[in-house]
């Protein structure tokens, strides 16, 4: 079962790995094009609104992107690989059982299986996907600023990881419920997708800024020197426990 789960998956593993792969390619050989392009950009914000000028960085920031560290944790771990983390969560999950329903498939399945082992092969493999994925594309990331010259530590990037894994299991967690709840897959796509862009706005508003997960995704808290959000962590780790047994109380009591 477990393999018929990922051949069933495979080709999206495949296209979103090698996307983001290529992503990482392009991205390191023009850090010096790139830090000296955005500093160019600055010294041309005089006249701009301050709006226009936090989106390009402030100067202190820019002048960080000259440490290879600083520039990898920015741009690839924040900027690049952190803003995709979701979306590449709910491609894995969204169809998941969402699709079982659409296609009608649901029936043949729970005829061979029961609805717990059903529940968790479904839930586990991808999970298991959804971690691999991140997990190399995070530690590509210093492995190839090395291989192309520009000498990098590991310890800021395992530290990023460790909340990324956070970030995943709680994103995944949620995504999954929606595949649980809805039996059409474009349905469970959509609210995932809005829910995607909807996490930013929080940060429009202080009293709730927290909540946009995309800040602790960045690792902005390790950027800054203060470490591991640990509070923010086990936070997420709690919501995940519910969301996963929510899913699944849901899902053994749901009629076909």
């Amino acid at each position: 079962m477990f393999y018929k789960e990922i051949n069933g998956i495979k080709i999206k593993i495949i296209v979103i790995f090698f996307l983001l792969m290529a992503l990482l390619v392009s991205f390191i050989p023009l850090k010096s094009f790139s830090v000296e392009l955005m500093k160019t950009m600055y010294s041309e914000t005089e006249e701009l609104p301050d709006i226009i000028k936090n989106m390009i960085g402030n100067e202190g920031d820019l002048e960080k992107l000259e440490d290879n560290d600083y520039y990898l944790l920015s741009q690839w771990q924040g900027k690049n690989l952190g803003q995709f983390i979701p979306l590449v969560i709910l491609l894995i999950a969204f169809p998941l059982l969402s699709k079982e329903y659409d296609k009608k498939t649901i029936y043949f399945l729970l005829s061979r299986i029961n609805r717990k082992k059903l529940f968790l092969y479904k839930y586990f493999t991808g999970l298991l996907v959804s971690v691999c994925i991140i997990s190399v594309l995070a530690f590509l990331g210093p492995i190839f600023m090395n291989l192309f010259g520009y000498k990098t530590g590991f310890y800021e990037t395992l530290l990023v990881y460790i909340q990324e894994l956070f970030s995943i299991l709680f994103l995944y967690n949620l995504f999954f419920l929606f595949s649980t709840i809805f039996r059409e897959q474009i349905k469970t796509f959509i609210i995932g997708i809005i829910v995607c862009f909807i996490f930013p706005f929080f940060s429009m508003y202080k009293p709730i800024a927290f909540l946009n997960i995309y800040t602790y995704v960045f690792g902005q808290n390790i950027l800054n020197g203060d470490g591991i959000d640990w509070l923010y962590s086990i936070t997420l780790l709690i919501i995940s426990f519910f969301l996963f047994f929510v899913s699944q109380f849901h899902f053994l009591r749901k009629d076909i």
